[in-house]
């Protein structure tokens, strides 16, 4: 079996990690047997264009033809967009462009199926290229490509529909983001829930005295309480500095850990000093990295606005890790029985801070949270994946 994988998210040069749970996926498929060829975008800008960003202060990352991260071999495919054309919203002549450019890279009639991970354009061009070469085509929708960006960008709404319905199968992560494309208009049946999963043999327990050794944290800590993810608005980081105070004010030498990067930084940073807390902040970093400080955590919180299936809370739960998050999106399903869920709404902050003290005054089995992330094992979850993969494929052969 060979498949075209259209990646929304990659790596950049500006950020090696970028779409880091596509590399795993595609990397546990390879390891599975499966053959892929992955293939993502870049916009080609004109001088003008290049040059009115740098004025405004935009960071340019510089593209390769193909980039290669943990084995997996990413090619660009590069697309021409002048600022006359950006200015006139022409998107559609950016989608002719993914579609033509494409199915000439190599010729989708090499491979069995396309898979594309992200919703708009990527799932959408994935569909077009069905129309036009009858290879069978399966969309992933991960989260804010379906519960953020269509509110943003409202004349997409109608193609992102027409591309998960034309689509053989789309995956969903979690049912929370079914419903929300079901708001969309989405009316489809061609649907599957399936997450990413979580590696379970990268992700261990581990002694948390150990582990705070090995970071070098105080022995005066007591606690240690995290939040791994980008600093943006979506993931609700604007609220911790107010919770961690709430949390400092009734708990002696609490550690607060930040890892991420993301336009609210230098913003948290402030305000967490003009609480006086005790705060550190981490740039993004590489999955063993983040083993190490979830097994020192004795709790990861995640206040999200909006979510789709974070694995980063199924991760903290595989290493023992108990998990606060909101009620966004998919939080709640990812959390299971060993956390705290947290509605948002009047009080937020403070009921927020509440759980927070509460898991720590009675905190899970490490046990019982391990069995619970284990039913998100990716080894399973690429089973299910390949699985459904034979049963498309097999349908348009018998066709």
């Amino acid at each position: 079996m060979k498949l075209l994988i259209i990646a929304g998210a990659h790596p950049t040069s500006s950020q090696v990690i970028g779409g880091l749970f596509i590399t795993r996926n595609i990397k546990k498929l390879n390891e599975s047997g499966i053959q892929t060829d992955v293939v993502s975008y870049y916009i080609d800008e004109s001088i003008i264009f290049k040059f009115v960003k740098k004025l405004l202060g935009y960071d340019e990352n510089i593209y390769m033809e193909t980039m290669e991260v943990d084995t997996i071999q990413y090619n660009f495919i590069s697309l021409k967009r002048s600022l006359l054309t950006k200015l006139l919203s022409l998107n559609n002549r950016l989608i002719e462009l993914m579609v033509d450019q494409t199915i000439a890279w190599k010729g989708p009639q090499n491979y069995d199926l396309i898979h594309a991970h992200w919703v708009y354009p990527h799932g959408y061009v994935a569909s077009l290229i069905k129309k036009e070469t009858k290879i069978p085509c399966i969309i992933s929708a991960l989260g804010s490509d379906i519960h953020t960006f269509p509110h943003g960008s409202p004349k997409t709404i109608p193609l992102i529909v027409e591309g998960l319905e034309d689509a053989d199968i789309v995956f969903f992560v979690s049912n929370a983001l079914l419903k929300s494309a079901q708001e969309l208009g989405y009316r489809g049946t061609n649907y599957k829930i399936l997450s990413y999963g979580v590696d379970t043999e990268l992700f261990l327990p581990a002694p948390k005295k150990d582990a705070r050794i090995q970071l070098g944290l105080e022995k005066s800590v007591s606690k240690v309480v995290g939040f791994v993810g980008n600093l943006i608005s979506v993931k609700g980081v604007d609220r911790l500095p107010d919770i961690f105070n709430e949390v400092s004010k009734r708990v002696d030498n609490v550690q607060f850990i930040f890892i991420g990067v993301g336009d609210l930084r230098e913003e948290l940073e402030e305000r967490c000093k003009r609480y006086n807390l005790n705060v550190l902040f981490l740039k993004q970093l590489k999955a063993d990295e983040i083993v190490l400080w979830m097994n020192a955590f004795d709790i990861l919180v995640l206040p999200s606005r909006n979510e789709g299936l974070p694995n980063v809370i199924l991760e903290a739960q595989s290493c023992g890790c108990p998990v606060v998050g909101s009620d966004a999106g998919g939080i709640p399903e990812a959390i299971g029985p060993g956390g705290m869920v947290v509605a948002w709404g009047a009080g937020f902050e403070e009921r927020f801070s509440d759980a927070i003290i509460k898991v720590m005054n009675e905190p899970p089995d490490v046990e019982q949270l391990r069995e619970w992330s284990v039913k998100y094992d990716w080894r399973e979850i690429i089973k299910e994946q390949i699985k459904v993969y034979e049963s498309v494929i097999k349908s348009y052969k018998n066709n």
